[in-house]
């Protein structure tokens, strides 16, 4: 991003800076309980208007915790991240980063959830210090880390509705992008 001249010094070239590709990571707490069914309607939402706006990414739910990592133009990103921020099911939303990034880590996922089931002991003891899943103690890097060790390791758990009633599937990365 480049400044321009103006009359008496730089002014920031804010038209450029909302198209810069960037990368946002928050965690908040779940307000509130949530169902398999609206879970499923949450991504189903989320995944259809973020491909909307091209905004990319990954979001991690133990049931307590989310973790979620959000990728795209800065205005874009901007936008879902204040929607989710006055959202009534997250409480104590908190900003890891946000920052530019020359290359998305999804690029091909409107919102990969993973969930519960890959949040393992093992897991969060590696990323998060303890065996379990506590955001507060990621870093970005960390927090980075930990989703791409899920999204590339991990089989995926994902939400779908079958005849009525909400249950978790288990597919294989390779088969969940196609």
């Amino acid at each position: 991003m480049t400044d321009a001249p103006v009359e008496g010094g730089w002014e920031p070239n804010w038209v450029e800076a909302e198209g810069e590709l960037c990368r946002l990571i928050y965690f908040s707490r779940l307000a509130g309980r949530i169902s398999k069914v609206d879970l499923k309607n949450i991504l189903t939402r989320s995944r259809v208007n973020n491909a909307r706006v091209d905004v990319t990414g990954a979001l991690c739910f133990d049931n307590r915790f989310f973790l979620q990592i959000l990728e795209g133009r800065r205005l874009h990103v901007n936008r879902v991240f204040a929607r989710i921020v006055g959202d009534p099911r997250h409480s104590d939303v908190s900003l890891i980063t946000f920052t530019p990034v020359a290359e998305r880590l999804f690029p091909s996922w409107s919102m990969m959830f993973i969930g519960a089931d890959q949040l393992t002991r093992d897991t969060c003891r590696r990323f998060c210090g303890v065996e379990a899943f506590r955001p507060e103690r990621l870093t970005a890097e960390r927090a980075t880390a930990l989703v791409r060790y899920l999204a590339e390791g991990a089989p995926k758990v994902l939400v779908e509705e079958t005849e009525g009633t909400a249950e978790e599937t288990t597919k294989e990365t390779a088969a969940d992008q196609a």
